[in-house]
């Protein structure tokens, strides 16, 4: 099972909690938790994989966006994997309201830029509308 599959599983589980796993010096949310931590308070938004956003939170800042997510009344649940044990816990939990966010990416254009995508016609072209309709008010 690959580390994506195990988030999902738990994700699915979650009763709508903000789902944290630790990666590394981070712990991470994607899809919808991303997409609202992005939203509420302003998390960068990076690629996990195709069409799915991810957000990272240190290690050592957890604590602090905890509290603001509880402070916005959402719950959460951290998970903590070590894979050498093969053992996986909580280690922190809050009920709170559920995340009803639908969206599992921002846009992955404009997460990578349009230099991702050099060389392709359309998605420049895109580009280009994204940035008009922006600019003049639109979307």
């Amino acid at each position: 099972m690959s580390y994506s599959q195990m988030v999902n599983l738990l994700r699915e589980n979650s009763r709508g909690k903000i789902v944290f796993i630790n990666a590394g010096a981070f712990y991470i949310a994607i899809e919808e938790d991303a997409v609202l931590l992005n939203s509420k308070l302003k998390l960068k938004c990076t690629c996990f994989q195709k069409h799915t956003c991810k957000v990272g939170v240190p290690i050592s800042c957890l604590d602090k966006y905890l509290r603001k997510i509880e402070e916005l009344g959402y719950g959460y649940i951290v998970y903590n994997i070590d894979k050498q044990k093969q053992n996986l816990k909580v280690v922190r939990e809050y009920d709170g309201k559920s995340n009803k966010t639908t969206r599992k990416n921002i846009n992955c254009l404009m997460c990578k830029g349009i230099e991702a995508w050099k060389n392709d016609d359309y998605l420049e072209a895109l580009d280009k509308f994204y940035r008009n309709t922006r600019n003049e008010g639109k979307y």
